[in-house]
This record gives structure tokens, sequence and C-alpha cells, in this order.
């Protein structure tokens, strides 16, 4: 496990994106995962053995039960709706943001959050003064999201490549996530599809997000090696939610309480030894995979603090 340790941090050095934690605020209950900041932290340095580990907060404006629990008032349309949901899903999210930078102990963590693409027009969830606030800005798109906003179970491919081609224009958004992990619906998209979204994360240097927690398919290689030869940028993360939700933890004992304090991290470590294992053989097996398409560490941007801090700059 050792050499698959160096060749993880050989590329991802720099802060780890996409991780979604709970965290309490004067004004909303904690979210249902499974780590706060500080602990999540703790464990990838931990796992690592990396001490300058970063870590961004970057959890969902909406969560899926969100969704189903967000009644429309009486009388309102459905567009005032939209405006009402957006503006309370912002001030939560700067409420997050402000607490992990009054915190002592969450220095190294970066504010973020996974905004939802709601709109062909490249509309967000949340508001632009929100996203203005925050380290990290990671779009992607939902389908319970799109519904909700959208009042339709439908969506093209016309619409999502309209969509996610605007939303990647915008100056406020840095990554976008998951691209090729698609509905049902969208199965028939095409590489040629995609180009339009490639070309414009180039001209914005918007990166291009490769979990590496899954395995990497046909499709989603195709696209890499597009976006590797338009010169989009990459960055690794890993859409973290909970130990036992990795593909790797099946049929592990693996820890599956809540985890709140350092404290926690060293009580629990020893019971996830099996799980590390697999972690970090399958990151080895998709780094080489990678490797093979002509992806080189200098061309992911948190391979390295520097490098991330460069690229961020860049995008100011």
């Amino acid at each position: 496990m050792t050499e698959s340790k160096e060749i993880f941090n050989k590329w991802l050095s720099g802060p780890a994106v996409h991780a979604h934690l709970q965290i309490e605020t004067d004004d909303f209950e904690s979210e249902r995962h499974q780590f706060t900041p500080e602990s999540a932290l703790h464990y990838l340095r931990q796992l690592t053995q990396n001490p300058n580990a970063k870590l961004a907060d970057t959890n969902h404006a909406f969560l899926r039960h969100d969704m189903d629990i967000l009644d429309k008032q009486a009388g309102e349309s459905h567009n005032a709706w939209k405006k009402r949901v957006r503006q309370e899903a912002s001030s939560f999210m700067t409420a997050r943001a402000q607490k992990i930078r009054r915190s002592p102990h969450l220095k190294n963590i970066l504010t973020g959050t996974e905004v939802d693409i709601v709109g062909s027009n490249g509309e967000l969830s949340l508001t632009d003064e929100c996203l203005q606030g925050l380290d990290i800005r990671i779009a992607s798109f939902h389908t319970f999201t799109w519904h909700a906003f959208n009042l339709s179970h439908c969506v093209n491919v016309s619409d999502f490549i309209s969509a996610c081609q605007r939303t990647v224009a915008n100056p406020q958004i840095d990554i976008l996530g998951h691209p090729t992990r698609l509905p049902s619906r969208l199965k028939e998209i095409t590489l040629n599809d995609f180009l339009p979204i490639l070309e414009t994360m180039a001209k914005h240097k918007v990166a291009f997000e490769i979990n590496l927690l899954r395995p990497l398919d046909k499709f989603t290689l195709e696209v890499i090696k597009k976006a590797k030869e338009l010169r989009v940028p990459f960055v690794i993360a890993f859409d973290f939610h909970q130990l036992n939700k990795l593909a790797s933890a099946e049929d592990l004992p693996v820890f599956e309480g809540d985890v709140k304090e350092k404290k926690d991290v060293e009580k629990i470590f020893p019971i996830n030894r099996h799980l590390h294992f697999k972690i970090f053989r399958l990151l080895k097996q998709n780094i080489t995979i990678l490797e093979k398409q002509g992806i080189e560490q200098s061309q992911v941007v948190n391979s390295s603090n520097k490098k991330f801090d460069e690229w961020l700059q860049s995008r100011r």
C-alpha cells in the first residue's frame, strides 16, 4: 500500500474537493453526512500521511429530501417559489461558510458548494452573490433538482448541453461535477454532443471533475481524452458522502456512525483498514488508466496546493 500512497500523493497533494460533510449553523440542523470538516481533514491526513493535505467543504445546496418538503406557500407562483428557495439555500450556504471561516480548527478547510444546474439557460440553485463568497464552486446536474425547478421529469440532450455550456461560461463556476454521470434519459448522448461544453470549459479554465473512486467507463474515458486535447484542466474529486457508500466498501466491515472529532478518527481508523487497501488499489488502477490516455499529473489542478492556488487565481 506504500507505493499506492506515493502515487496518490503525486497526483493529489492539493485540496481534496467535492466532500459532503456535516456542520451545524444557528438556523439549520446538520445534514445527514458522516464526517465533520475537522474529522474529515484529520482522516485524510492519516490516510495519505500528508500533513499538508487540505479539504474543500462542498455540500449540496439542496438534498434530495429537501425537494420533497419544500412545498409552495399558499398562492405562491412557481417563479416566486424558485426565488424564495434559492435565497433560503443561499443564506444557508453563506452561514455555513462563515462558520467554517470563524473556526480556529478549520483553517485548512476551503469553503464551497456543489450547486445544482436547474435551467437550460445555465440557471443555478444558488445566487451569484452567495457563490462569489465561496472559495470553490462545483456545478453539477442532478435530476431531482432539475425536476423540482422545471416541473418536468424530462430533460433532453439539447437542454442538457445548453445548460452545461452556459453554466461553465459563468465566472462563478470553477468545476463541472461528474460531467458524464448521466440519467438514463441522456444515455444516447455522444462525444460530439459534449464538444461545445468542453470547448467552453477550455476557454474559461473550468476544471473537468474525474472521480477516481469509481470505475472509469468507456464513454467517460472518451470525453476525458477529448478534454485533454482541448487543454481543459482536470480536478480529481471523490464526491464523498459516507464511507459505506463507497464502491470499495461492499462486503467490508466499515464504520458507519458519525465521526465528529479527531479522537473519533483515531478510534475508527483501524476498523477500516481493509477499505483503505481497496481504495488505494482502485486509485492506482484508475491513475494507470489515465496515464494510458495521455493524462499527466501536471494537468491536474489539485495535484499540489501551489498549482491549485495558481489555477484559482488565474480564474479570478
